[in-house]
């Protein structure tokens, strides 16, 4: 299914913008979505990395490589 989505901006704004996705080898539509999805992606990305840090900050436990091994050769994970 395909869905359509308006963005309002200024003539330049969109010649500008059209012109650089041309660059790229892309019309304005794949150029735009491919940007917005990148741009969700790293929001995405950055919340979790953030989350992460505050886990990490809470319970600052690490483990050297060796431990997590045994960890999960202990689980039954891995080769």
């Amino acid at each position: 299914m395909n869905a359509t989505a308006t963005i309002r901006m200024e003539d330049y704004e969109k010649k500008a913008l059209s012109e650089f996705a041309e660059f790229q080898g892309q019309s304005f539509s794949e150029w735009a979505r491919q940007t917005l999805c990148e741009a969700y992606e790293d929001y995405m990305d950055r919340q979790i990395a953030l989350d992460a840090l505050k886990e990490f900050e809470a319970n600052p436990v690490t483990y050297t490589t060796a431990e997590v091994e045994a960890m999960m050769e202990a689980d039954g994970v891995g080769a």
